[in-house]
């Protein structure tokens, strides 16, 4: 049950990132894993990483897919709700907005 709400979730995601024109997704997300990243030069998406791992309520991980620079959102952990990842995205709608010439 778990595992299929996590996938659910991570459904949920992609479509919030594919409706925000800052970001696109860039692989496939059949599991609880999306990859992300800000439209632009990878050093935005890097930027977004690091500003978003410093806050130290989420923790991304960074991965080359296609030779550009992703963001990994991994809806994982046993206590993850809809809740944190919703937070999660709203920090990173918020931070793209203070990096991105794409406001």
């Amino acid at each position: 049950a778990m595992l299929r709400d996590h996938v659910a979730l991570a459904a949920e995601l992609a479509g919030w990132v594919a409706a925000d024109p800052r970001f696109e997704l860039v692989a496939p997300h059949p599991v609880s894993l999306v990859c992300v990243r800000v439209v632009g030069p990878d050093e935005l998406t890097d930027r977004l990483i690091e500003q978003a791992n410093a806050t130290g309520t989420v923790l991304f991980t960074r991965t080359v897919l296609k030779g550009r620079t992703a963001l990994r959102f991994s809806i994982g952990a046993r206590a993850t709700e809809r809740r944190h990842v919703e937070a999660a995205w709203q920090l990173l709608q918020r931070l793209v907005g203070e990096i991105s010439p794409m406001r």
